[in-house]
């Protein structure tokens, strides 16, 4: 039934960036409709944490190669936080930059679920 009604819901317009302002529902849902604000960084993040999961791996590392502004890690850092609580699972997001963004060379954060 919900594989019915939410498909018809997003074509709503607006519907994705009000999922996206009050997110709600399993990650695994939320990737697969695009309601992060960088889709394709949370299915990335997504897809490589539940493949390391299934194949026993403990924790995995997100690499954001700094170019611009900065405007991926800023989005990749909730997604693997997301993604990390919902499936019991460490992410660590560490990002690399040529010299010309961030001040901080080498910003590592360890989503709360690490601990």
């Amino acid at each position: 039934m919900l594989n019915r009604i939410i498909p018809n819901l997003t074509k709503i317009p607006g519907s994705r960036c009000l999922w996206r302002r009050f997110p709600i529902g399993l990650p695994a849902l939320r990737v697969s409709y695009g309601t992060f604000s960088r889709p394709h960084d949370a299915n990335g993040v997504y897809a490589a944490a539940d493949l390391a999961r299934r194949l026993k791996i403990d924790k995995i590392s997100v690499i954001d190669f700094g170019v611009a502004r900065g405007q991926g890690l800023l989005a990749v850092k909730p997604a693997a936080e997301t993604v990390s609580r919902a499936l019991n699972f460490r992410i660590s997001v560490n990002r690399r930059d040529a010299g010309n963004g961030y001040q901080d060379q080498s910003i590592t954060s360890i989503c709360p679920m690490c601990g």
